[in-house]
């Protein structure tokens, strides 16, 4: 610009200002009915605010649009009047401004104004009809996220308190520190070492002052002087050892307690509210709800829950799938619910918590609920399973049905649903971020999916284990539990676990690799889907924190690996992808006991 002033970066600012305004219009709206003047205000505020940035950064289709909606709010404050369909509509015409450019709504934006100024005038308008839906945002595509929380009135968090920092110096300094953890670990490994050496030297030098002390009592033999005078100089060697040890424990654990400290302050460095992600869901409800004819709404729940962004952005996807899928199956017809007693409007709920080093996302619907006898005749039907075999599952193994590639109930594949895709992605792509997916659901009342993640993926806690003489890991986000129990009891194939009969499987014999005869074997449970599953491993080696690394070239061949960490001592661990190792073609059991699956469901 010609007065100097670098116009990407107000764009830039803008954009961060306008997602804020954004969200304050997304969460508000849908409480406009409800008729309270303080949400009313708020609104007008928000929609003025738009205006005025937009304006001052030349945007002028969405400054107009603002102009329009706030003109709107004014009737709806002023008269009472209920104008909350053409307000989303205006609101997702800003979003699609933003994200695909002007071209991407060429029309829309005249349409909306007229559709607007016909209902200030008092002529009949539909916002449906007269007003071009802006184009929807692509499923698959990655919304930015927010900075901060917006505040209560709508406007962004005072600039002194925030510096605009690059994903990529986080993503740099996630790296340095990333080092310095593993530094950390060889440094804890060489204190092991040293006290080992140290308890080593004691004993010597015991044993070596019995020796002197024998020969001084048997002769005045220079060499029994000798060796006294040896086992002193050791006795002092050992005692400085042992400060030296002493100081050197010390500052292991201070530079432990400091790299989780900086570990901690950069993590959160690149932690994200969900707020950003959730709120894109209402317009993908509206617009689901418009083209299937059912009436729902969504409701949002923890909000402010904070997570990587990386986590963030790998979720969308899951999330637009789950969602689809509670308004496909889930909610039902109006007629359907008003029949069942049920308010004619669906919910649709999108919430987040966090538990320990895992965030926990909940999609839950208030519709039909799963029905186990259906998903059994479906998959009878599909040629999935024989009649047989499909009668015999239990509803929980009914329930893991959906997961399986191209399952569907529906008869007729739409636009939302029936291609017998999603479900199967939503499991892979979370198992890919070290988390899993579980069901709960009651019939006729309801279903929710429950997605547990960890809360970072450059760092995280797993546990570490050797099969067949492999140094293998898993993110405790994937670990329901461990055990140790009599390898006999697990003969047929499954586990006791309070009372639960869980199945088992050595995770070598995924690999081809022989079952080794024990007396008690460790076990880790897993989860995927609803079902539990135990591996069957060699040797348990607790927790650590662990520095994942993608893999290498040379280590690209192992689908069954996700990542990758070196250990204290520098040996390399691949951290399993169970999703991919769930589909993993079963091998023959080298102890002769015949041919079994790895996947959890397969007998």
């Amino acid at each position: 610009m010609s007065d100097g002033i670098d116009r990407s970066e107000l764009l830039e600012l803008f954009r961060e200002e306008a997602e804020e305004y954004l969200a304050t219009l997304n969460d508000r709206l849908p409480r406009l009915a409800e008729g309270d003047g303080g949400v009313v205000e708020e609104l007008f505020r928000v929609a003025h605010t738009l205006k005025g940035s937009a304006g001052l950064v030349g945007l002028g289709e969405v400054q107009e649009v603002a102009h329009s909606m706030e003109d709107l709010l004014g009737r709806v404050r002023d008269a009472g009047d209920d104008h909350c369909d053409l307000l989303f509509t205006g609101l997702d015409l800003i979003e699609t401004l933003l994200e695909e450019g002007a071209q991407a709504a060429q029309g829309a934006v005249a349409g909306y104004l007229t559709a607007v100024q016909g209902v200030l005038e008092g002529a009949a308008s539909d916002a449906h009809s007269t007003s071009p839906p802006p184009p929807s945002p692509s499923p698959t595509s990655t919304p930015e996220q927010t900075p901060a929380a917006v505040s209560g009135g709508g406007a962004p968090p005072a600039t002194g308190r925030y510096t605009r920092v690059p994903v990529e110096e986080l993503e740099q300094m996630q790296g340095l520190v990333a080092e310095v953890v593993v530094g950390r670990h060889r440094m804890e490994g060489a204190l092991g070492d040293y006290r080992a050496l140290w308890r080593r030297l004691e004993g010597m030098e015991g044993r070596l002052a019995g020796v002197a002390e024998g020969l001084s009592r048997l002769s005045r033999d220079p060499a029994a002087a000798l060796g006294a005078e040896l086992g002193e100089e050791l006795t002092g060697l050992v005692a400085a050892l042992k400060r030296n040890l002493a100081d050197f424990r010390g500052h292991v654990g201070a530079l432990a307690r400091t790299t989780h400290g900086l570990q901690d302050h950069v993590s959160r460095a690149r932690l994200v509210e969900v707020r950003g992600l959730f709120q894109r869901f209402h317009r993908l409800v509206r617009e689901a709800s418009r083209e299937s004819g059912r009436r729902c709404r969504l409701e949002l729940a923890g909000e402010t829950t904070r997570i990587d962004k990386v986590v963030v952005e790998r979720l969308h996807d899951p999330l637009v799938h789950l969602v689809r899928n509670a308004l496909a199956h889930g909610i039902e017809p109006i007629e359907e619910r008003r029949a069942a007693g049920k308010p004619p409007e669906g919910r649709v709920l999108l919430g987040a918590e966090t538990q320990g080093d895992a965030v926990v996302i909940r999609v839950s619907d208030d519709g039909r609920g799963l029905d186990p006898a259906k998903l059994r005749a479906a998959a009878a039907a599909k040629g999935l399973l024989g009649e047989a075999e499909a009668a015999a599952l239990t509803d929980d193994e009914a329930a893991a049905l959906i997961f399986r590639p191209g399952f569907s109930i529906r008869e007729e594949a739409d636009d939302l649903a029936g291609r017998g895709v999603g479900m199967d992605a939503v499991r892979d792509q979370v198992g890919a971020l070290g988390g899993r997916v579980s069901i709960q659901w009651e019939v006729g009342r309801g279903t929710t999916f429950i997605l547990r993640v960890p809360l970072s993926l450059a760092i995280t806690r797993g546990i570490l284990f050797t099969v067949g003489g492999v140094s293998l890991a898993l993110p405790m986000a994937a670990v329901h539990g461990v055990s140790e129990v009599v390898a006999a009891t697990l003969a047929d194939g499954t586990m006791d676990l309070h009372g639960e009969a869980i199945r088992y499987r050595y995770l070598g014999r995924c690999f081809g690799w022989p079952e080794p005869a024990v007396d008690a074997q460790p076990v880790i449970v897993v989860a995927s889907g609803k079902e539990r599953l135990a591996l069957g491993v060699d040797r348990l080696h607790g927790q650590e924190e662990m520095v994942l690394r993608p893999l290498s070239p040379f280590l690209s061949g192992y689908s069954w690996a996700s990542a990758a960490t070196v250990g204290p001592d520098g040996d390399v661990r691949l951290l399993l992808d169970l999703p991919a190792l769930f589909e993993r073609p079963p091998l023959p059991r080298q102890s002769g006991q015949g041919r079994e699956s790895c996947q959890p469901g397969g007998g």
